[in-house]
């Protein structure tokens, strides 16, 4: 889970590009994401905007997801392995 602590502590710059997985299902008025979605950040303001990053395999619109103003309390930051 991304505290709101470590969400204010960087700047948007550190969290341009990060993957993170929804902890929890998020709505807007197009979609219902479900909890273990992986997304991107776009950008931090007033909460984290968010796109797809995998295409659904039932929908095919996976990269057209887009949310805005998710809590940080509702995703976590997913590692990415270094080789």
């Amino acid at each position: 889970m991304i505290t709101q602590k470590e969400y204010e502590k960087y700047p948007e710059k550190y969290w341009l590009g990060k993957k993170v997985v929804t902890l929890r299902e998020l709505k807007n008025g197009n979609v219902v994401i479900p909890a273990g979605t992986i997304l991107a950040i776009r950008r931090k303001y007033k909460g984290f905007t968010l796109d797809g990053v995998k295409e659904c395999p039932y929908c095919k619109i996976g990269r057209l997801l887009y949310i805005r103003r998710v809590p940080p309390i509702d995703l976590s930051l997913l590692e990415e392995k270094k080789p």
